[in-house]
């Protein structure tokens, strides 16, 4: 769990690596608190705009991490490697301005 905590940080480095500015908001975004919208494909339904004034934003890289464990490989029943650890998730950027999602690729 120790190192899913630091993913965040990770993820801002490579960004601003990157050229970008980016930052952490260290505390959870908690969808519920957030103001429903209507419903339109590739759109969020919630309204995120408050963020950007709080911390100064104008995009937010939201990251819904699915899956966390370990993976090893084997030759039929015998193990051939050491556990490594394994995250999966996607990451979607919002525009705050218009609450447009965009899957993000890594390049």
């Amino acid at each position: 769990m120790r190192d899913l905590n630091t993913l965040p940080d990770v993820i801002v480095a490579k960004l601003q690596a990157k050229g970008y500015k980016a930052k952490r908001i260290n505390e959870p975004v908690n969808l519920q608190f957030y103001k429903n919208t209507d419903f339109r494909e590739g759109y969020m339904t919630k309204d995120l705009t408050p963020i950007k004034g709080a911390y100064g934003v104008d995009r937010l890289l939201l990251v819904n991490v699915y899956t966390t464990g370990a993976t090893r490989s084997y030759y039929s029943i015998m193990p051939t490697s050491v556990p490594m650890a394994q995250v999966g998730g996607l990451p979607f950027e919002d525009a705050l301005s218009q609450a447009q999602l965009q899957k993000v690729y890594a390049h």
